[in-house]
């Protein structure tokens, strides 16, 4: 607690105020109670400037949890104990003093300023991670030069279920919207590009491709459906992709058709084109995904592949165009 009257003295010399928020949990008393005293002790040794709060917000990913808001700024939640390694960089968010290794060019805090859309960045961290406290910095940056960008610090061994919702398996993991999911702790410049590319096709293809990749085949089916151009996302990623990434997308596929046979109707006429493509083992696995769909669209296509050079497309081939609705 003697760190945190520290840090709260010294806001007592800043002028730009500060909310805390402290949203408490029964589910866990210890660590809300903790969680709790960090957020009230901040708070009072602070003084004039702080204003302390108590809330049972249920928009929040988990509780317990404290919400800083500074002025201007976007909004910080800690589901996470600030101590160890991870006190450094809680201070440093506290007093808006984030250390030099974490700097933002100012052409990316121009573009972060300017942010229209709201963003998410959640941090997956573990106290005795020796990488953490660079991507909870490099997080918070983001957060203190715009006010559309929120961040959560989550603690995995506190909330256990909501992380295994997203197959985390080692930490820092970083989730942007809940989508692009990072091992590691990048670059706040690199972070910063990320965000900003949020809306853009190359941003979900990737992100589509991380939640495969670390097996959140919910999530990437939710992706597909919320998005206006999911099937295309999907198909820019099985041009792209490589023989493990299309075990994960077929697994999707297969799950999405269940949920909706037509969802990839609209992007026929372009995996077709795929069957002309060198790589042998995307041919074969195109084919098979077009037997899948099952749309009738497909079945000259198919049966040209009849004669190819691979037997094993051959026989993909021929059980795919038993799968076709007929015409």
């Amino acid at each position: 607690m003697e760190d945190i009257k520290t840090t709260g003295k010294e806001l007592q010399d800043r002028l730009s105020s500060l909310k805390i928020t402290f949203h408490p949990s029964e589910n866990d008393p210890d660590f809300s109670k903790a969680l709790y005293e960090i957020a009230k002790g901040l708070a009072d040794a602070a003084g004039r400037g702080v204003v302390f709060s108590q809330s049972n917000d249920d928009k929040l990913p988990v509780t317990p949890a404290i919400t800083f808001n500074h002025f201007d700024c976007g909004t910080i939640h800690y589901m996470a104990l600030p101590e160890g390694q991870e006190a450094a960089p809680f201070q440093e968010m506290v007093a808006r003093n984030i250390q030099s290794v974490a700097d933002l060019p100012d052409d990316l805090k121009i573009c972060l300023q300017a942010l229209n859309q709201p963003a998410e960045i959640m941090v997956f961290i573990a106290s005795t991670c020796p990488h953490c406290p660079q991507a909870v910095r490099a997080a918070h940056l983001l957060a203190l030069n715009s006010r559309q960008i929120t961040t959560a610090v989550i603690d995995v061994q506190k909330f256990p279920e909501f992380t295994e919702t997203f197959k985390i398996r080692s930490v820092p993991m970083m989730i942007i919207d809940r989508s692009m999911m990072i091992n590691e702790a990048i670059a706040p410049a690199k972070l910063a590009k990320l965000v900003l590319s949020k809306e853009s096709a190359d941003f979900q293809e990737k992100a589509l491709l991380s939640l495969v990749a670390f097996g959140n085949i919910d999530q990437s089916i939710k992706m597909l459906f919320e998005l206006n151009n999911g099937a295309d996302i999907f198909l820019s990623a099985w041009k792209k992709s490589n023989m493990s990434q299309r075990m994960g997308l077929m697994l999707m596929a297969e799950q999405a058709l269940g949920e909706d046979k037509a969802v990839f109707n609209s992007i026929v006429s372009g995996l077709i084109d795929v069957l002309k493509m060198n790589d042998v083992t995307l041919r074969g696995d195109t084919a098979d995904l077009l037997g899948q769909i099952g749309h009738p669209k497909a079945r000259e296509p198919l049966k040209a592949l009849l004669n190819d050079e691979n037997q094993d497309v051959v026989e993909i081939t021929k059980e795919a165009l038993e799968s076709l609705i007929p015409a």
